[in-house]
């Protein structure tokens, strides 16, 4: 059966549509990354967020909201934010609660309170309360972003963690060492299977139609965190978890097992210090795992073109509550590899309205914690890219969350059509989209976090059924 779901849109697409307008930035993608109400990817609606100067907060003495949720408590406020990404409301102040609805990109709202349990924010909605996660909203409204000069390689830039040595600090779900933070994770084998039977469900329902692959994606803290800090850092196996995933996967989904491939190339710039994704560096080694699976040869770094941009400060400076001023004053680096074909990318917002945007953008003067949003556009429910320098009827679908947006500009050179499906926001049948299109290529991928969320593996499940 198809899903409802409300669809969120992408965070670029959100830009051009408010510069269209010219009135800075609009409101209605994920989380990208987040996708956005969790930590990472556990259930995210997006994976950006914006950075705010100002912290404080202003407390309210007047009686509790009315729509206090049993077994959480509240800190009273009384204060405006503005949403730094597209982010889901949901009835309680967890991943677990229903979703109400959604807010947009730079849409303000009255907060009336802060859970003490969760750090989730209360506010007004629909003449009521809703909850929505605390590490995107920000005492700051974004100003529109300036995209007039592109960034370029530097090689003073320095990428290095510098992390020999240094105490662990332990914030929530994040791990901070020195300038780099890290993110915990342990394997649940039920999970892991349950994951699995879906994938081969898909598998068994494209039989003769399509070729499934699965790529499970470690996280940094998996691949590389120092060995010094192993039994400091709750990382746990994830090489086994990997295993063992694809070890559940049925005989007619193609196993692409990267892990190796990445801690091969530990010691280089393959996952942000200050965000838990990996750079579009660790998606090339992941890639060229995935071209030797499918037969084909991968192209080398050097028939793209690269790009940097400086000054990004992503998720674990947002999602920490320390706000750790190691992470902000060191900030990563995005260097960019962008296929040279003749290639045309649309987007599909919320809405249903439809735009074209580059594969990679320019975004050399977004706010630091915004600036992943380069690869397609972020996460939207659905983003075509059409390669007009191949005509053999080629295509394939990537079923992702944010982690996969750094990865789908290495298929544009491969395919004729790439058809990019984010599972947190589209509404559909995939068998049977796969099916009407004469898909050749199904990609699964999703990170390891994402793997095992309950709510992530509903959303998927219920675009297999």
């Amino acid at each position: 059966m198809k899903r409802k779901v409300q669809i969120v849109a992408g965070l670029l697409v959100s830009v051009m549509l408010f510069s269209l307008a010219g009135c800075g930035n609009n409101t209605e993608l994920s989380s990208s990354q987040s996708e956005s109400d969790s930590e990472f990817e556990t259930d995210t609606e997006s994976t950006f967020e914006t950075e705010s100067e100002t912290e404080s907060e202003t407390e309210n003495t007047t009686e509790a909201y009315p729509d206090n949720v049993e077994g959480y408590t509240f800190t009273d406020l009384d204060k405006t934010m503005w949403t730094t990404s597209n982010l889901n409301v949901r009835d309680l102040p967890d991943t677990e609660g229903e979703k109400l609805g959604q807010l947009t990109l730079g849409q303000d709202v009255h907060v009336t309170g802060q859970c003490k349990e969760t750090n989730w924010y209360r506010i007004e909605y629909n003449g009521g309360a809703g909850y929505v996660s605390n590490e995107y909203l920000s005492d700051e409204k974004a100003e529109n972003p300036d995209v007039s000069n592109p960034g370029t390689p530097n090689p003073k830039v320095d990428n290095v963690k510098d992390v020999n040595g240094k105490s662990v600090k332990k914030d929530g779900m994040i791990y901070v060492i020195g300038n780099a933070a890290f993110e915990a994770y342990s394997y649940n084998e039920s999970k892991g299977k349950a994951y699995a039977e879906i994938i081969t469900e898909a598998a068994d329902s494209l039989k003769g139609v399509s070729n499934v692959y699965c790529m499970p994606i470690p996280l940094g803290s998996g691949i590389v965190l120092p060995e010094e800090y192993n039994g400091k850092v709750s990382a746990g196996d994830q090489k086994a978890a990997v295993h063992s995933i694809l070890g559940h996967m049925g005989s007619n989904v193609i196993s692409v097992n990267i892990y190796d491939s990445l801690y091969a190339h530990r010691d280089e710039y393959i996952y942000f210090r200050t965000d838990h994704h990996w750079t579009q560096l660790g998606a090339y080694y992941a890639y060229t795992e995935f071209c030797k699976a499918k037969n084909i040869e991968a192209k080398s770094l050097d028939a793209y073109k690269h790009t940097a941009y400086d000054g990004f400060v992503g998720s674990f400076y947002f999602n920490a509550d320390s706000k750790d001023a190691a992470l902000k004053n060191a900030p990563d680096t995005i260097y960019t590899y962008q296929p040279q074909s003749n290639a045309k990318m649309t987007v599909t917002d919320s809405k249903g309205q439809t735009f074209a945007w580059p594969i990679i953008n320019n975004v050399a003067n977004y706010q630091s914690g915004i600036k992943y949003s380069c690869f397609i556009a972020g996460d939207n429910p659905y983003t075509i890219i059409e390669n007009k320098d191949i005509t053999d009827g080629s295509s394939c679908i990537v079923v992702k969350e944010s982690f996969g947006n750094a990865f789908v500009p290495y298929l544009v050179d491969h395919y004729q059509t790439v058809h990019v499906i984010d599972m947190r926001y589209w509404d559909g049948s995939l068998v049977d989209f796969a099916k009407q299109n004469n898909v050749t290529d199904v990609i699964f991928m999703n990170n390891l976090s994402a793997i095992g969320s309950s709510s992530q593996q509903k959303n998927l499940k219920g675009i297999i059924e």
